[in-house]
């Protein structure tokens, strides 16, 4: 798709917008119904899984991660980057507005104690972000959340679905064995009407339970 039908797309998306808000509140019923089952859904997914309250509060949250795990850890996070490559969209060479992405695996894990708490897989559409927010994820080792909340950026966060599985190689990075489970989370973030980031994060089972290490 090209920058043009991107901008005709919004285009049009304000203007089903303007119409929508003419209609009577009865007609935005169905789409809140919608969400409300698919927020059921996901609540039902999690007390299926039998987890601990903070584990819980970091699968259901709407935003980044990063202050949650300042709170628990009582230090400072960063990401540590284990792989990251930017690519072109259908693998043109010269890359138009809206069409950088960058797909990267990093750890989330506490500055001073080097120990990790997240592993995260994400794909972060660049030209939608802020400079500030595209430049300090190719050049910095600070978290996405982190920059999007020095850039201001306002964002929504569409959890799309949780679960368990094997901890499998990434299991070395939480010193677990490969058949622990880990939790994980699958989510799209929005900023301004425009999806920004698809990302799926993990951690072991047993991390986050019980009293935080800042309280131990």
């Amino acid at each position: 798709m090209s920058a043009e039908s991107d901008l005709s797309q919004t285009r049009s998306g304000r203007a089903h917008r303007t119409r929508k808000s003419r209609m009577p509140a009865s007609e935005g019923l169905p789409a809140m119904r919608a969400a409300d089952s698919q927020a059921s859904n996901l609540r039902r997914e999690i007390d299926g899984l039998g987890l601990d309250l903070l584990q819980r509060i970091l699968l259901l949250t709407d935003g980044t991660l990063t202050p949650l795990l300042e709170m628990y850890a009582g230090e400072e996070i960063e990401a540590v980057k284990l792989c990251q490559e930017l690519r072109a969209e259908r693998g043109r060479g010269r890359v138009p507005p809206g069409r950088r992405i960058l797909v990267r695996t990093a750890l989330l894990r506490g500055r001073t104690s080097l120990r990790n708490l997240l592993h995260a897989e994400s794909t972060v559409f660049l030209d939608r972000l802020d400079r500030r927010i595209s430049r300090g994820l190719l050049e910095t080792n600070a978290p996405i959340g982190r920059l999007l909340r020095g850039a201001r950026t306002e964002t929504f966060r569409e959890v799309l679905g949780c679960g368990r599985e094997p901890a499998g190689p990434r299991a070395e990075y939480f010193l677990v064995p490969e058949c622990s489970p880990m939790i994980y989370r699958t989510s799209r973030v929005w900023s301004a009407g425009a999806l920004i980031m698809a990302i799926t994060e993990r951690f072991p089972e047993t991390q986050f339970r019980g009293a935080p290490p800042s309280c131990a």
